[in-house]
This record gives C-alpha cells, structure tokens and sequence, in this order.
C-alpha cells in the first residue's frame, strides 16, 4: 500500500511545482524589485518538476524542435518519479 502513498506525492509535488512556475513566470515579468525572488521561486520549483527539467534540458541540447509542452511533460514528471522510487526500493533492500 506504499505506492497511493507515493502516487499523491508525485501528485503534490508536481502541483505545487507547476503552480511556482507559473507565478513566477507571470509575476516575473512585472517586478523588477523582486526579480531574485522569482529566481529562487523557478529553482524551487525545477527541484519539485525535477524530471521536467531534465526532459526540457534535454530537449534544448538536442534542439528537438517545438517549446510547446503538452501532456507529455505529465507523463514525464510521473514516470521520472516513479523511476527513482524503484530505484530507491531496490537500493534499501541491500
């Protein structure tokens, strides 16, 4: 019964991450006073979206094209998540 415990995590943390990003991408725009606050507030929230900012990283390097994100960037987040506990259970076990 671990992983509903987990799936909310991954939900919890990737809204609230998104949400972040969102408030300082609209709120960054209009205060140049505050501008490091909103710095602190993208980095707080790449550490949340950690899997999303791998993908967008690598997706910059590589040039694949469109900045448009979709749905894919839901399925990314979850799936790194998931990645990492699996990586997690196995390396507790030993």
């Amino acid at each position: 019964m671990i992983w509903p415990k987990r799936f909310s995590i991954i939900v919890v943390a990737s809204v609230i991450g998104y949400l972040l990003v969102l408030h300082a991408g609209i709120s960054s725009d209009s205060d140049e006073y505050l501008k490091w606050y909103y710095a602190v507030e993208f980095f707080i929230a790449a550490v949340l979206c950690w899997p999303v900012a791998i993908y967008l990283g690598f997706k910059e390097i590589f040039d694949f094209g469109s900045n448009i994100l979709g749905m894919e960037i839901l399925v990314i987040q979850i799936i790194g998540y998931l990645v990492s506990f699996k990586i997690y259970d196995k390396y507790k076990r030993k």
